[in-house]
């Protein structure tokens, strides 16, 4: 299946000023959201475009209930911009780029120390020095821990998209 940028071909020169801003934004938005890993990352990489991102607070509970983005003088509602850029969805796509990254991380970290424990038998005459760096389960510990998290967010996903109307 093709992606959406190319299956519509805008003629961006032809567009309004207030589709002009709202296609920047929504370009910006698709190249960027793919490299963050947090709320921060995002609004630095959309500032380097001249793009402003902000959060609407709920008056009562001070809870974020949505962003906006503003070009150009133009301002959007993220579901405005693209019904994945609501602050939800952004949100989990946040989440999952940075679970994505540390599952990467960790996979790196056991692969590093694998060379170093082989470094050690090889330098090391005893069977003691051996066991010691096979034993060593302080990265065990941190891939559990975060493949955990990773499947507790998935199962929460999933139990989101059962939701609904049921008789």
């Amino acid at each position: 299946m093709k992606s959406a940028t190319l299956l519509y071909h805008i003629k961006e020169e032809r567009l309004r000023p207030y589709d002009k801003a709202k296609h920047e934004i929504y370009k910006a938005l698709k190249e960027e959201l793919s490299q963050a890993h947090c709320w921060d990352d995002l609004k630095d990489a959309l500032a380097d475009r001249d793009i402003d991102m902000k959060f609407k607070v709920s008056r009562t509970t001070r809870e974020i209930q949505g962003v906006k983005f503003e070009h150009n003088g133009f301002s959007f509602s993220g579901s405005k911009v693209g019904r994945e850029f609501s602050y939800l969805n952004i949100d989990n796509r946040l989440e999952e780029n940075a679970c994505a990254s540390l599952l990467k991380s960790a996979k790196q970290e056991p692969k590093q120390q694998k060379e170093e424990v082989l470094q050690s038998v090889s330098h090391s005459d005893d069977s003691f020095g051996i066991s010691i760096g096979l034993l060593n389960s302080s990265s065990y510990d941190a891939t559990a821990a975060e493949e955990a998290e990773f499947n507790r967010l998935m199962k929460k996903k999933k139990a989101k998209r059962k939701r609904g109307f049921h008789l």
